[in-house]
């Protein structure tokens, strides 16, 4: 079970929280505003250990702790009141982590927006930042794919179905997690010999026991492509907030005999995910040189919403 009997104060927040993110649009949040990700943190017997939820001046924040033992705050704060928190709010954020020690060598970490990452800027208290477009996408668009700019990704995804007719996609059940943890297992490999810096299989795993709860199946999915009764991909959505969902993972196996897998399971799964909304958040591009940047693009975004980091010395 993933909520036990201490835990309910928690749980009662992340509903409140949940009902707070219904009311926002994308271009109030960043992607780890999105409950699926909060309620990772939240795992059997250490929930109190990896998060902490406070309001301050109205304002919902969740400090998590790291493995220096230092709590940072893990997504921006969001006003109930306000479309964003102002500079007054942040001031009494930064008194609240650093009266719990949120400081790691002298510095605050945040995962911040691009509205406060401007407004900290204005007063000369940052001394590094960092900017990741979150990229966002018509939902439509990306299931419909009509017109010459979609060309190159029916392509794919019709070759891989032509070369692969076995390959199905489902949503996925608890068997199926050692299924996922391998092919994770085995991108993740690839991914970190060529120098991304990726999460734990620990952290994979916490996302997986949410999906498949009670309560995460009805604002997330996670759906696996199987051939042959194995499965060599999968991907999960959330949903973000009142117009939009959130890609989670995915993940395939790489091999030139799977090419197009990752486009295919993609666009099965957002046919298949049904919980409604406009739009889609598919995270940060990471560096605009990266693979991943151009593959995001190559999806024709409709929007690119600025978020970051900054260390407050």
């Amino acid at each position: 079970m993933l909520f036990k009997t201490k835990e309910n104060e928690m749980y009662n927040i992340l509903l409140d929280y949940h009902q707070l993110l219904l009311s926002k649009t994308y271009k109030q949040l960043t992607w780890e505003n999105g409950i699926v990700n909060l309620c990772a943190w939240l795992h059997p017997n250490t929930y109190c250990k990896l998060l902490k939820c406070v309001i301050i001046n109205d304002c919902y924040c969740f400090f998590g702790l790291c493995r220096n033992n230092k709590y940072r705050c893990v997504v921006t704060p969001i006003s109930k009141y306000k479309d964003y928190i102002d500079y007054n709010d942040f001031v009494s954020i930064i008194d609240y982590a650093k009266s719990i020690g949120c400081v790691s060598n002298g510095v605050i970490y945040f995962t911040c927006n691009s509205t406060l990452i401007e407004e900290i800027k204005k007063h000369k208290i940052v001394s590094w930042h960092k900017y990741y477009p979150e990229f966002i996408f018509d939902r439509n668009a990306l299931i419909e794919m009509s017109g010459r700019s979609w060309q190159n990704k029916r392509s794919m995804i019709h070759k891989f179905k032509r070369e692969h007719p076995n390959a199905k996609v489902r949503l996925a059940n608890v068997f199926d997690i050692h299924g996922i943890d391998r092919v994770y297992h085995a991108w993740s490999e690839q991914k970190r010999s060529k120098g991304y810096s990726l999460h734990s299989t620990q952290t994979l795993h916490k996302e997986l026991e949410f999906i498949l709860s009670d309560f995460g199946k009805t604002i997330s999915s996670i759906y696996v492509c199987e051939e042959n009764n194995v499965i060599i991909g999968y991907v999960s959505f959330g949903l973000l907030c009142k117009d939009t969902i959130q890609t989670m993972r995915r993940s395939v196996i790489i091999s030139p005999e799977y090419k197009g897998l990752c486009e295919y399971i993609y666009h099965e799964g957002l046919k298949m995910f049904n919980v409604e909304s406009k739009y889609v958040n598919d995270g940060d591009g990471c560096d605009e040189n990266s693979s991943l940047y151009f593959w995001k693009v190559h999806y024709n975004p409709i929007d690119m919403v600025k978020t970051g980091f900054v260390d407050l010395r």
